[in-house]
């Protein structure tokens, strides 16, 4: 043991010694690094805008005097090495260049981007690498009108643009394209039923090159046609249960119109639909489906809602496709009664031009309400409290845009949603919304996203994937944060709102496919 400790201590003073030594000698902190290469540029971003266009992001390390970027097509991870050519390069690009144009590439394809900061003091930097993959590709046109008929479909696209074939869903159709319809980028697809939602893809090969999805016109079969010379209140009185019409192009007066059976009404033309004065009451009897599709509702200004219910009334689902409907006075729907609704659907419609006094947009106050869905649908201008749900219902909101939506500068006004049924479901997602709430405002929560939490009974509400605009007082009660409501602000750059062209212009909200999709394109 002595011995031991004797070495211990010969250690010890070994230590202290070369301490004592060094101390005079200690270098300066370092302030700064400096090294013979250039840091790899950080923050690279890939994203791809309009399906097959890529745009690319990095933050610039310091001393960097220009970029080359190589693209690869190529199934790699951002740390594996590309092999083979690339399929777009460019070197020499000053900062001053930054940022790039989008880049075009093909539809359906996975690349892998790499960049590379380069200077003349010092060595260039290592390579950074993202992965990522486009979507598929849009070059079908939009179908003419004077293309579609009930049994068969034209579809365009830029002439001479290479392709094989088109496939055709349901019914598993597939049409190779001859040598003159690619030359003239036509091509007519015949054997269609009317009536019918169908998906047509553009092909080259494996790779799609377009997709349209369209539903061919009303093959008349067993419905009844209307005309603008009939009387339609008499046409429908006399309907049976279930039956179905077909309204052609022009002006009918419908009055408040009481639905005691299940219709179907249908507009003849998409792109000329029959303009119906009126609206609906739900009368005392149990309807098992109403449905209206490609028809504009007209209140003219002095019809109170669209759809009001009557005591004791039950419907089991309320359907409305591709119809536009305006100027009410006050709801779209109105129930204050013990009537049970089971799943109402809107889908494809724009809705625009309501009052905002008097009542509240989607007013439900008693009775039960299983579901509602609104999708992909357009509400411009109007509503004092945009949805007042006050039973447990299953709500949701999908790629919907909202235009200036309670707007009304009243207490009354208590924002866009009031969700206080016990149990029920909310969901907001992909919509977007631009100058909602009233400006100026003096009530302070008027036009606010939700109000407090009595307007949300939805312990868990579903957010996402949404966008605002100069939204007037959105952000206090509830939510005060953008966050809270999965939100990013960005500007929609609408092509003419005023004349109700609500086409996007901004990039992001485009590839981020937020908002009513007939905007989008």
């Amino acid at each position: 043991m002595k011995k031991r400790l004797i070495y211990i201590a010969i250690l010890i003073g070994f230590v202290v010694t070369g301490f004592s030594a060094c101390s005079d000698n200690i270098d300066p902190v370092v302030e700064e690094l400096e090294f013979g290469r250039l840091m790899a540029p950080t923050n690279l971003e890939a994203r791809v805008i309009n399906r097959n266009y890529a745009r690319l992001s990095w933050a610039e390390p310091a001393g960097a005097e220009s970029y080359t970027v190589e693209i690869y097509a190529d199934s790699l991870g951002s740390g594996e090495e590309p092999t083979g050519t690339p399929v777009w390069s460019r070197s020499s690009i000053l900062p001053e260049e930054l940022p790039l144009p989008d880049i075009t590439l093909e539809g359906e394809t996975q690349y892998t981007a790499r960049v590379q900061a380069l200077s003349q003091e010092k060595n260039s930097s290592k390579w950074n690498a993202v992965v990522f993959e486009t979507d598929a590709e849009q070059s079908l046109y939009a179908i003419l009108p004077e293309d579609l008929e009930a049994t068969q479909v034209t579809l365009r696209w830029p002439a001479g643009l290479e392709a094989t074939h088109i496939a055709v869903t349901p019914g598993a159709i597939n049409h190779p394209l001859t040598s003159g319809e690619i030359a003239a980028g036509v091509a007519t697809i015949t054997g269609l039923t009317g009536e019918t939602e169908y998906t047509a893809v553009l092909k080259n090969g494996e790779k799609t090159r377009g997709t349209r999805i369209f539903t061919t016109l009303i093959d008349l079969g067993n419905a009844t046609p209307i005309y603008p010379e009939d009387d339609i209140v008499v046409i429908l009185n006399a309907a049976a249960e279930g039956d179905e019409f077909v309204i052609f192009p022009g002006e009918y007066t419908l009055g408040k119109f009481t639905v005691t059976k299940s219709l179907k009404l249908s507009g003849y033309l998409p792109n000329d639909k029959p303009v119906v004065k009126g609206n609906f009451e739900l009368g005392a009897a149990t309807v098992h489906k109403l449905e209206l599709n490609n028809i504009t509702l007209d209140g003219g200004t002095t019809t109170n809602e669209v759809f009001v219910t009557a005591s004791g009334n039950v419907i089991d689902s309320l359907v409305v496709n591709g119809c536009e409907i305006r100027s009410y006075v006050r709801q779209l729907i109105y129930n204050n009664n013990a009537t049970t609704i089971g799943d109402v659907r809107f889908s494809n419609c724009i809705i625009r031009d309501f009052g905002n006094d008097g009542g509240d947009g989607i007013d439900i106050r008693g009775g039960s309400f299983h579901s509602l869905t609104v999708e992909n649908t357009t509400f411009a201008i109007g509503f004092r409290t945009f949805l007042r749900m006050q039973v447990a219902c299953t709500t949701v909101f999908n790629r919907c845009t909202f235009y200036k939506i309670s707007t009304l500068d009243n207490s009354n006004n208590v924002g866009l949603f009031r969700v206080n049924g016990t149990g029920a479901e909310f969901t907001v997602t992909n919509c977007l919304f631009v100058e909602t709430g009233p400006n100026p405002y003096t009530v302070v929560q008027s036009g606010n996203f939700c109000r407090n939490d009595a307007n949300m009974t939805d312990a868990s509400p579903t957010y996402s994937n949404n966008y605002i605009w100069s939204c007037y007082n959105l952000l206090t009660g509830l939510y005060t944060t953008a966050a809270a409501i999965s939100a990013t602000e960005g500007d929609p750059g609408f092509q003419n709102a005023a004349g109700y062209d609500f086409t996007v212009t901004n990039d992001m909200i485009k590839s981020d496919q937020v908002g009513d999709p007939r905007w989008l394109e």
